[in-house]
């Protein structure tokens, strides 16, 4: 779907157009098929091979300079029910007045933009920053949710409420994690040649702004280690106390098992068809017995505890 917007100044309202607009347009450009991308190409003169890039799922962050015009590809994160998913690629185009955002996948509109920022078509290069800030903290609102996650169950583990469903989704987080450290760190070079301004898209006060982002951009990679390094954490953590639980038990069984075989084996020698050195029949050996393997028992309990074993 290709749909065009305009909008001249801060005070005036974003407006949707039928047709492709002269000038201080945004061309937006979701779920793009071959088709709409060879449209966009016509309509706007822009290099086709480069906009095919935007169908390449594992297109990482990149700048390319065409024609007059600059592509930037990034990569948007998708929100899933489950929770966060993965990223697909973003194709912005900078040339003068004219701004084009493409995906293969639906993502946020022009109209649900201008409710959150003030901003005019004037400045292309003004617009594309606020929108790179925007796609950056979904990616922040998205690694926030994660860490909440993973410090929740860090804390179930103190008292041993943590589940197997936690680590096998534990396993989708480390994939997510994952591609997100790749695009950050990918978005970051990407940031950095634009920050070079070599082309001087960028105002003195867009190149402050930029800055900030790229700041941003650091602080969320930091995040996505940090998170990465308490999962590793705590699965370490559970399977030492797993196997340290498991080890008690062994011990306790063991110990049981002992306790419980010399009083078998006393009272078996009596069941057994030969003669013992006691009178079998005198009503004092049942007594000696039971007294007897009480005080083995006793015994072995106070040994257990003077070594630890």
């Amino acid at each position: 779907m290709v749909r065009y917007f305009v909008k001249k100044s801060f005070n005036e309202e974003l407006q949707e157009v039928k047709t492709f607009p002269d000038g201080h347009a945004w061309l937006y450009g979701s779920e793009v098929t071959e088709a709409k991308l060879a449209q966009v190409a016509e309509e706007t003169n822009l290099d086709l091979n480069i906009l095919r890039d935007v169908r390449d799922v594992h297109e990482l962050p990149r700048v390319e300079y065409s024609k007059g015009a600059t592509y930037v590809f990034v990569r948007i994160p998708r929100a899933l029910k489950n929770g966060p998913g993965l990223a697909v690629p973003l194709l912005f185009v900078i040339r003068g007045d004219l701004l084009v955002t493409l995906s293969t996948a639906k993502y946020f509109t022009p109209d649900e933009l201008a409710l959150k920022y003030r901003f005019s078509m004037r400045s292309t290069t003004s617009v594309f920053l606020q929108v790179l800030s925007h796609i950056f903290s979904q990616y922040g609102h998205d690694i926030q949710k994660t860490t909440g996650y993973i410090h929740s169950v860090q804390q179930r583990l103190l008292t041993r409420a943590i589940s197997n469903k936690d680590f096998i989704k534990f396993v989708g987080i480390e994939n997510t994690l994952t591609e997100y450290h790749t695009n950050l760190e990918a978005s970051k070079v990407l940031l950095d040649r634009l920050a070079e301004n070599k082309h001087d898209l960028l105002t003195e006060k867009e190149q402050e702004f930029l800055d900030d982002i790229i700041l941003y951009v650091q602080q969320l990679t930091v995040a996505v280690r940090n998170d990465s390094r308490t999962i590793e954490s705590i699965r370490n953590t559970f399977s030492t106390v797993s196997n340290n639980s498991l080890n008690q038990r062994m011990k306790t069984l063991t110990l049981i098992t002992l306790f419980l075989t010399v009083p078998n084996m006393v009272f078996g020698m009596f069941g057994m068809n030969v003669l013992l050195p006691v009178d079998t029949h005198s009503p004092w050996v049942f007594g000696a017995i039971i007294v007897g393997s009480i005080t083995f028992i006793v015994l072995a309990y106070l040994m257990v505890r003077r070594y630890k074993f």
